[in-house]
């Protein structure tokens, strides 16, 4: 994705329309590797709780709750832009 940028901002300063292109398919590849992933590491991070004494296990079942809000703070998120 950074790559991408680069190459995009070098092909602008140099007027090279190769450099230009490339560099939009590697913002297209590197953005399409990420974004569908981000929603599933979010909500993974739900899944378990630390205790006070740093022991990680299951979270109880009212994360479903908490599950809901994350993904509706989510979708909010990513539809405000």
């Amino acid at each position: 994705y950074v790559a991408g940028l680069a190459l995009l901002s070098f092909g602008a300063f140099a007027l090279s329309a190769a450099c230009v292109f490339l560099g939009l398919l590697l913002i297209g590849v590197g953005t399409g590797g990420i974004k569908p992933c981000v929603s599933s590491f979010g909500a993974d991070q739900l899944k378990y709780v630390k205790s006070p004494t740093g022991e990680i296990s299951p979270a109880p079942s009212s994360s479903s709750s908490s599950m809901r809000l994350y993904f509706s703070a989510f979708y909010f998120a990513i539809n405000v832009g």
